[in-house]
Parts: C-alpha cells; sequence; structure tokens
C-alpha cells in the first residue's frame, strides 16, 4: 500500500501558531471586479479537522467573491500594464518564429530585445519596435511575427455550501488528513489505487502552468522539483500572497503530502510551477506559450530526463484582440508537439456553463475536464457551472486545498478537477513503468475515458464521465483506470508454445538447435471492460523475443505480421499470430520472454494507440543440450534425471520425461546416456 509519510525537510515560511491560521481565516476574501456575488460558508466542527484537535470551534463567514480578471482590490493587472507601457514607447512584445534554428542576427540587434527562446518550438520572445516587425517578418529564415497580447483567463468557481468530510472512513489508508469524498467512490477513488496498486504518483512529474505557489508550505514542499516566473522575470515562481491563492490550492489538490491539511490525488508526485498569471488572472499567451515549451524540458538540456510528464493548466480564456487566431495557433501547435511526444496535457474547461470549453480545453491535443460533485451531478451552483464539451469530468466542488497564505480554504470548479485528472494520469504512467508496459498518450488518454463512470448527463455536459481510478474490490460495479492496464485492455496478447524440449519449473525449454514455435493470441476485451465496445482497426503487430528481465534482444528474433484489417470484441474474434525461430547453435543459457508491440486506431477514432508489453505466460528457457536440471551445467544432477527415468518408453509427451529423452525419440536408453556423455560438464568451469 501506498505511503505519504516521509521524513520533513524544514523550510521557512510555515505557520507554526493555528491561532494566527484562525485569524486569517475570519478575515479570508477572495476579490472580484465587475460580479459582487458573495457566498458564505459556516465551519463548525470540520475546523477541528483542518486545524488540529483541541482547538476552539470556529464558526467563521468566508467571503468569497470572483475573481474578476481586470483589477483585484482596486489594483490594476501588472501584466496588462506592463504591455500598456510598452506600446507607450513604441514597442511591442512578440514571437517570431523560424523556419529552422534560431537565427540570432534578429534578436542580437540593438534595437531588439531577447526575452527567451522557445526550444520546442524553434522561436523567440523578443521585444520590439512596432515600425520594425514587417521588416523582420520578412527577413529570410523568419517563418512568422506574432503579436502578443494579455488574455484574461477565466476565475475558478466561487465555494459551494457542501459538507467539508463526507465522514467515510480512512480505512487501510494510514495517514494523518481526513480523507475526503473527493478521495473515495464518490470521486476518483484515489484510495482504491493506492492499497489495492501501491500508486503515490512516486517518480513522476506534473508542470503546473498556474499563478505562482508557496512551495514551502508542509503539504507541497518534499516533491517541489523547481520552476519559472514568467510575470516576475525569474526561476522562482513563489507566492505567499493572499490575493494569489489559486496556484497553491490547485498543486495541493493534485500533489498535496498529507503532512498538516491537505492530501492530493497523488501525493508522492513530483511537481513544477511555471507562474503565467499575475494575482488578477492576466497573462501573455507568449508566456503560457513559453511554459508549455519550458515545461517539455526545464533545464534546457536534450540528454537529461527532466522534461514533465503532465502538464496542467488550470485556466481557460476564450481569447480576443486582433492578434489572438495567430496566438491560439502557435499555442494549439505547442500542446500538439507535447502531445507527440508522450506528454498528456489537461486543462480546465470552464466555469460559465456554455456548451463549449475555453482554451486550452478546446484543442483536440489537450484533455478537457469538467467538475462534477458529491452527489455525482455535473458542477452547478446556480451561478456559476461547468463548461460542456469536455472528455471527462472529475471532483471539482467543496474541495479543500491550502493557499498561498497557509489558509485551508474550499475551492469549487473545473480548476480544481482539472489537477484531479492529472494526478490519476501520474498514477496511470506510474503502473505503466512500473509493470513494463510502453504506453503513448492516446493509451493513457483512450483508458482514462473508458474508464470514466456515467452520470448520467449528455455527453456534452460530462464527456465519457467521471474519471475512476481503481475498483474498490467485488462490491464495487466500476472498473477504473488502473483496472484496465492491469488488465491488458483493450487488446490482450497470450502466448502458446507449439512444441519444446521439456517442461522445467513450469517453463517451456529450448536447447542450441531447437526451432521455437508458438502463437500470440490477441483478443479485443472492450466487451468485458470499460464503458464501450471498440473495435480496432488497421493492427500493425510486431514481436521481439529478448533476454528475461534484462532486456536484450535475441539476434534474429523479430517478427512483423500483415495488418489485421479489424479485431472485434470477444474471444471467438481472437486473431493468432505465429512464430518460429531456430535457436543459434552457440546461443547462451538464459530466460527468455516475447514483447510484443501494437499500434492500432479504435473504428471511428482519431488518436493512434501505442503499446508495447511482454506477452503473458511468455517466458522460456534456453538451456544447454544435456542440462537437464536448467543449472547451467551438464553434471551428476543431470545424470541423476537420466537414471531416474531409465527404461521408460512412454516420453513422447511436451515433457519427454523431464528432458531425459535427450534424443526425443519417446525412451531413455543408452543413445540417452551416450548424448548426455558428449555434453559432459559442458557450463563447468
Amino acid at each position: 500500500m501506498a505511503t505519504v509519510s516521509r521524513p520533513r525537510r524544514h523550510r521557512a515560511g510555515y505557520y507554526r501558531d493555528k491561532s494566527l491560521i484562525l485569524l486569517d481565516l475570519w478575515g479570508l476574501s477572495w476579490y472580484t471586479n465587475g460580479l459582487a456575488g458573495v457566498v458564505t460558508k459556516r465551519f463548525s466542527q470540520e475546523c477541528d479537522d483542518i486545524m488540529g484537535p483541541g482547538r476552539m470551534r470556529l464558526t467563521a463567514i468566508l467571503v468569497f467573491c470572483l475573481v474578476a480578471c481586470a483589477s483585484a482590490g482596486g489594483q490594476s493587472s501588472s501584466v496588462r500594464s506592463r504591455i500598456d507601457r510598452l506600446r507607450a514607447a513604441g514597442r511591442e512584445r512578440v514571437i517570431i518564429l523560424y523556419e529552422g534554428d534560431c537565427a540570432p542576427d534578429v534578436s542580437a540587434q540593438s534595437d531588439v530585445r531577447l526575452i527567451r527562446k522557445l526550444r520546442a518550438m524553434g522561436g523567440e520572445v523578443c521585444e520590439v519596435p512596432r515600425n520594425r516587425i514587417e521588416q523582420i517578418r520578412r527577413r529570410p529564415g523568419v517563418r512568422d511575427v506574432v503579436i502578443d497580447e494579455p488574455v484574461e483567463l477565466l476565475p475558478p468557481g466561487r465555494p459551494a455550501a457542501a459538507t467539508l468530510f463526507d465522514g467515510g472512513s480512512p480505512l487501510s489508508y494510514t495517514g494523518a488528513i481526513p480523507l475526503r469524498w473527493n478521495h473515495l467512490q464518490k470521486g476518483i477513488n484515489a484510495k482504491a489505487a493506492w492499497d489495492r496498486y501501491g500508486l503515490d504518483g512516486t517518480g513522476l512529474k506534473i508542470a503546473f502552468i498556474d499563478s505562482g505557489v508557496n512551495y514551502t508550505l508542509a503539504d507541497i514542499d518534499f516533491n517541489y522539483l523547481g520552476g519559472i516566473d514568467y510575470v516576475g522575470d525569474d526561476n522562482d515562481p513563489f507566492t505567499n500572497n493572499a490575493l494569489e491563492y489559486h496556484g497553491t490550492m490547485i498543486v495541493s489538490a493534485a500533489v498535496g503530502e498529507g503532512q498538516s491539511r491537505v492530501t492530493g490525488i497523488a501525493p508522492n508526485a513530483g511537481y513544477y510551477v511555471a507562474r503565467v498569471t499575475d494575482e488578477n488572472f492576466v497573462a501573455l499567451v507568449s508566456d503560457i506559450v513559453a511554459a508549455v515549451d519550458w515545461a517539455m524540458d526545464p533545464d534546457g538540456d536534450p540528454q537529461t530526463d527532466d522534461g514533465a510528464d503532465i502538464i496542467n493548466m488550470s485556466l481557460g480564456t476564450y481569447g480576443g484582440g486582433a492578434n489572438w487566431t495567430q496566438l491560439r495557433k502557435q499555442w494549439e501547435a505547442l500542446c500538439q508537439q507535447a502531445y507527440d511526444r508522450g506528454i498528456v496535457v489537461l486543462a480546465a474547461s470552464g466555469n460559465d456553463g456554455r456548451s463549449y470549453s475555453t482554451y486550452p480545453a478546446a484543442f483536440a491535443s489537450v484533455i478537457s475536464v469538467g467538475a462534477h460533485d458529491e452527489n455525482q451531478r455535473v458542477w452547478n451552483n446556480t451561478v456559476n457551472a461547468s463548461n460542456g464539451g469536455v472528455d471527462v469530468v472529475s471532483p471539482g466542488a467543496g474541495i479543500i486545498g491550502v493557499q498561498a497564505n497557509g489558509v485551508p480554504a474550499i475551492g469549487d470548479g473545473t480548476s480544481f478537477a482539472a489537477p484531479h485528472a492529472s494526478a490519476l494520469v501520474a498514477m496511470q504512467k506510474q503502473y505503466a513503468r512500473a509493470n513494463g508496459l510502453g504506453v503513448n498518450t492516446a493509451y493513457l488518454w483512450e483508458t482514462l475515458t473508458h474508464s470514466s463512470v456515467s452520470l448520467g448527463y449528455d455527453p456534452l455536459w460530462q464527456g465519457s464521465g467521471k474519471t475512476y481510478a481503481a475498483s474498490t474490490g467485488p462490491a464495487d460495479a466500476n472498473d477504473g483506470a488502473i483496472d484496465l492496464m492491469a488488465a491488458g485492455w483493450p487488446i490482450t496478447c497470450d502466448s502458446r508454445f507449439n512444441n519444446t524440449a521439456f517442461i522445467h519449473q513450469g517453463l517451456s525449454v529450448y536447447r542450441p538447435g531447437d526451432t521455437l514455435a508458438k502463437d500470440l493470441i490477441l483478443t479485443n476485451i472492450t466487451d468485458l471492460m470499460g464503458n464501450r465496445l471498440e473495435t480496432a482497426q488497421n493492427l500493425l503487430v510486431s514481436a521481439v523475443l529478448f533476454n528475461y528481465p534484462d532486456g536484450n534482444d535475441l539476434p534474429g528474433a523479430s517478427f512483423t505480421w500483415p495488418a489485421v484489417a479489424t479485431l472485434t470484441p470477444g474471444y471467438a474474434n481472437s486473431a493468432t499470430l505465429s512464430l518460429s525461430w531456430t535457436i543459434p547453435g552457440d546461443a547462451s543459457a538464459t530466460t527468455a520472454a516475447t514483447r510484443v508491440h501494437m499500434q492500432f486506431k479504435f473504428l471511428g477514432g482519431t488518436r493512434t494507440l501505442d503499446i508495447s508489453c511482454t506477452a503473458a505466460e511468455s517466458r522460456w528457457r534456453i538451456a544447454l543440450r544435456g542440462d537437464l536440471n536448467v543449472d547451467g551445467r551438464v553434471d551428476f544432477r543431470d545424470l541423476a534425471v537420466v537414471v531416474s527415468h531409465w527404461g521408460r518408453n512412454d516420453c513422447a509427451s511436451a515433457n519427454h520425461c523431464d528432458g531425459a529423452d535427450i534424443d526425443t525419440n519417446g525412451s531413455v536408453n543408452a543413445a540417452d546416456l551416450q548424448a548426455l556423455a558428449a555434453y559432459w560438464l559442458a557450463g563447468v568451469d
């Protein structure tokens, strides 16, 4: 079972006096410009669970006002002010895109200020004189120049008047923080993935593109991997500003370590932060694009493996401005590039109840995540509601998080749903790595959606349904994303040996010079698991025999077959692919297995699933001739096997009398003893 307890490392900035937290809760406000809706939340006994036992009961009225992107508490947007000052000086911030590698002669010119390079997309963000833009656009090697724009990002929804805790017992969970509805069956059921599969996000990296984050807080300090601040133009996205609460709450909902107030869905996943918004939820599109670019390779060294596995964007916009169309294209192209690199990108669908998602959730390469509540309804609190056009919905009402100033709070909205889904994808990737599965973004996407549980809404509003990590047990009618992966969904690959020299400890044994013959049986199991039937089309299959478990391929043991046009659900429709391989005469004794690679689309689908796995029950042995106990040498132990079967005439079975019938003629006699003598002491130093 996964555990979230670990040694703490001290950082400055922790709240140590809980009475200060109570005072902060009393005065907490989230500001708005334009919408003056006020929602009140009454805390009573539940506060004891957050603040710690023995503290006074607190009945606090929290005033939550929507952040409306133009001003906060009477302050103007720092991002918008910066662009206004730049334009007043006759200059523009632009994205310069190149045909090939970046052309330094553009950014090196005296009147051009290089802000940053965009490595993945082959471009630069620069500040240039407005009257030079057309001239730069016409330069050889320049593909385009796109003028940057500030965009108003949609705010999180208001807190709902839902019960703080669902009352569920923590069962075998051993963390210090009570689990809540979003961890259990009413939510994403992350606890089942922790308990049944030992998953907690270990080894995975999620990049949060959001506001600043207070990564020194006890619940999110241990797994912080680093960050960048595009608003402050430095490498530190830290904030403890109470107005800039959003990023810290999102991070804690996904990867909270359960040390103080919040347990996330993947409590041991590492995380990066890219700060792109100010406290008023205004951002430059170039900063968001740069953040996606940065998340693919934070240290800028392609030789290191530090890129994010998942990118979470709990933000969204409908765009606007003269340059929006071009900016949107660049943003979308970079998200597609992340998808192609195996990075899963997820984003909040939006909070104003429209029938379509905001950008970037609306991009084809981004998983759009809507919100649902504890009562299994798509989130709608009469003032705000989850947008449609979604792929899935995740818990997004009454979600406990911690703010940048250390104060815990309850948040609603698709902003809080997206990190739930992102954390689940982290556990999917963790399971794949731990079990030798090679999977691409499309496979993770399809597994996430095909395991989702319908809430009874039109797919426009719920997508495939609510995300679900794993089944709790026999009484749980739903299979989760991890369950599907564990079962080999959507196509299982079994193997059947058609010949063998003999069987030893349940494994088929072959000798140098023997020909191995086996079948691979492919079965579409979408009729048994998942929320809908699927037909695989244009199924391309290849296989390789390899040393187990080191993974080195055996020489000359790779195979491909013509495409399987369609593979329909059900065992009756299984496809059988045969292979044979003659074992080289100089082959060393080893254990071997079969690695299978499959590539296909679902009928009517657009995404190509790519899966590499070890075929079920495919392990076998190569043994020296005469090595009947398969210990790598021919000696008296093997002679004892021959003696134990001496004189038998019924050895024509697959086992050949434990291999004592060395010449495989059905009898154990002097000819087998002579064969044993020919290999005597082989493998003995």
